[in-house]
């Protein structure tokens, strides 16, 4: 390191006193009146495991950082941009080390505002900067050679608005990477920073100075769930294998409504599921141990010896013809209880990972809940999030089973390697990486191969899915925002449709869903794609309806979409609109009457179920692929009781029900 250079640049009254401080603070060893030489700064400690004068400054060691960062983000390697002059390193250096102490600034302004920045944050915030940085001293190093530049732009006070523009061309990032370049630059506005470091401030280019290539952004997944009839699928079959697993682990089922369908799903089952007792998963236990841990004393004492009685290392040898097919559907059911606790608790996958079933189900105020680590914003967040999630009976039941299913691995976290550890190994979870690839896999087992190329799956992809259904029955704001452990930025506009009558406090026509899970406001937020389904089921002149004046309805959509299209619109565009203008909310009954007029309660209009708008029966009535999911539950219901048979008491006017939903079902094109 050039030591002169340092030693012009350090030596101003206020980068002395706040080294001084902060050395004394830290060490001890001099008092604040003591003046600090170069070799007191080369020598200061940055990190514990790094001082100033080294080129890797590395913070692994003073942030507690989620087992799904990578430890890499907070190593910092000055020596890899060679082209950058160590005396702007050296400035580098001292603002790193201001802006860990001051209040970070606000966006596109000089002004500062809340805590400082985290490392976390910090440290890819330089990388991109110093990376754009060795391209401007490179390619100003092919126009006027590498020492004379050197010594040119020996600090950013040296550096013009036109070699800015000149020596970033042809320079291309993500817009990520851009924002992150223009933010550190705005750490040299810092009026603390400027006076430790330059005579005057130095020229802080925008991203309009520079003449970068912005790579366009990769589609943002944000927006993107999991479609309403395969989420409705993946539910059902996971919480039926969930249900039917606890049954003959001879445990106590708590979603009623999963043990309700399980008859009605058996056969759409995997068929890799089993009919074996808890006794031959205590066996399987027993022989997965017994092949990691040769100690039978050892095992027996792991078992549950009132299931399986009395036995021998040989008993183990003799029951390992059976392990494959135990294997198959206990790495079934377990994935399918992971799925429904990352589904319905909406954990970010750093949370997630952090489940383990010897800590997971507590109580808080009588509702049972599930123990993991809130890791993000954790600084700020700390006093409004703890680390509970409300867990539903599904997801009760899910954690009971993996409480016997990760039993065979030897491991309590939830999220583990399927290979079971030996007794003296300490327990790991997986990389949230992997996430993703196990869920996928598991939804193959389950679902078609055309279901499956639908679903573009993303790790956030169940977490902003639950959102979406939160938007459908209106949560209250406090549950959301306890369960997604987010507030975001609760001041903002409600949106176009907010002077039509709704309460801005909604789940379903506010942005608090949005902000909740950390969706950005812009157009295609959860609430506005789900408006946009919901007035696509409506008004789509080439959707499907039913009932007598189906076709009537079709008509007269698409006479009024004609009129749009000749106007230069598309049909994408007219749903954008009415979505905008609140027509989602307008239609709140079951269906569309052509009656002529708006009726009361009529007792003797039909009715199946608690569906009011029956086109079997009603020769007005005309309903939408929206009302398929209440017709489906009305004919599986149904044929439950028609499947008992005619000894059954409802048996006549079940069947009855079971025709007229399977006769609508027929007009929205369910059964061909």
């Amino acid at each position: 390191m050039n030591i002169e250079h340092v030693d012009n640049v350090f030596f101003k009254s206020n980068l002395q006193q706040l080294l001084a401080q902060i050395y004394t603070n830290n060490k001890n060893e001099a008092s604040k009146n003591d003046d600090i030489n170069i070799l007191n700064l080369l020598n200061f400690p940055v990190t514990s495991k790094s001082l100033f004068k080294d080129n890797i400054w590395d913070y692994t060691a003073d942030v507690k950082i989620a087992k799904t960062m990578d430890r890499s983000r907070l190593i910092i390697s000055f020596s890899v941009y060679e082209s950058i002059p160590e005396s702007i390193i050296v400035e580098m250096k001292v603002a790193i080390i201001f802006i860990r102490l001051l209040p970070k600034l606000s966006r596109n302004s000089r002004k500062s505002k809340g805590k400082p920045l985290s490392m976390q944050s910090i440290t890819p915030m330089v990388k991109s900067w110093l990376d754009f940085m060795d391209y401007f001293y490179n390619k100003a190093g092919e126009e006027y050679g590498s020492a004379f530049c050197r010594d040119k732009y020996s600090s950013l006070i040296d550096i013009t608005y036109q070699d800015y523009k000149m020596f970033s061309v042809g320079y291309q990032k993500a817009e990520s990477t851009v924002y992150h370049i223009e933010q550190v630059f705005e750490w040299f506005s810092h009026d603390r920073i400027v006076n430790a470091l330059y005579s005057h401030p130095p020229f802080l280019p925008k991203i309009e100075h520079l003449s970068i290539t912005q790579i366009e952004k990769k589609e943002d997944y944000r927006d993107k769930i999991i479609p309403d009839e395969i989420f409705d699928k993946v539910v059902t079959i996971s919480s039926c294998l969930i249900s039917d697993f606890i049954y003959k682990m001879g445990l106590p089922i708590k979603d009623k409504t999963a043990e309700k369908k399980l008859e009605l799903f058996r056969n759409d089952l995997p068929p890799s599921v089993m009919d074996i007792g808890d006794s031959d998963i205590e066996y399987y236990i027993g022989v997965r141990l017994y092949k990691k841990n040769p100690d039978i004393a050892l095992v027996r004492s792991k078992l549950n010896m009132k299931l399986i009685g009395d036995f021998r290392a040989s008993d183990f040898q003799r029951l390992e013809y059976r392990t494959e097919g135990i294997l198959n559907y206990t790495r079934l059911v377990h994935n399918a209880a992971m799925y429904i606790v990352a589904q319905f608790t909406g954990m970010r996958p750093s949370e997630f990972v952090e489940i383990r079933v010897d800590r997971s189900l507590t109580s808080s105020f009588d509702i049972p809940c599930i123990c993991s680590t809130v890791h993000k914003h954790r600084s700020t967040s700390r006093r409004l999030f703890d680390d509970l999630w409300v867990a539903i009976p599904a997801v009760e039941d899910a954690m009971a089973a993996l409480a016997v299913l990760t039993r065979i691995r030897n491991n309590p976290f939830v999220y583990s390697k399927s290979e079971t550890l030996k007794f003296n190994q300490e327990p790991k979870t997986l990389r949230a990486s992997g996430i993703c690839e196990v869920i996928k896999n598991y939804f193959s087992e389950i679902l078609t191969d055309d279901e499956l190329k639908s679903i573009d799956f993303f790790p956030y992809m169940m977490r902003h899915t639950l959102a979406y259904q939160m938007y459908k029955v209106e949560l209250g704001l406090p549950f959301i925002s306890h369960q997604l452990k987010h507030f975001g930025n609760l001041v903002q506009s409600v949106g176009a449709a907010s002077n039509k009558g709704f309460s801005s406090d909604t789940m379903c026509y506010g942005d608090i869903g949005d902000m909740l899970s950390g969706i950005k406001a812009e157009k295609n937020n959860l609430r506005h794609q789900a408006e946009v389904h919901l007035v696509k089921e409506m008004y789509d002149p080439n959707g499907t309806y039913a009932g007598v004046n189906a076709e009537a309805h079709k008509k007269r959509l698409k006479k009024l979409f004609e009129g749009y299209q000749a106007a230069g619109y598309s049909n994408d565009e007219v749903f954008e609109a009415m979505a905008q203008q609140g027509m989602a909310v307008i239609n709140v009954g079951t269906g569309m009457c052509y009656g002529g007029r708006v009726e009361e309660f009529d007792q003797s209009l039909p009715c199946i179920g608690s569906l009011r708008c029956n086109p079997n029966r009603c020769h007005q009535a005309v309903i939408t692929k929206a009302h398929i999911p209440k017709w489906r539950e009305v004919y599986e219901q149904n044929m439950k009781v028609v499947s008992l048979g005619e000894s059954e008491t409802n048996y006549r006017q079940a069947v009855e029900a079971a025709n007229e939903a399977k006769g609508v079902l027929e007009y929205l094109g369910v059964f061909k």
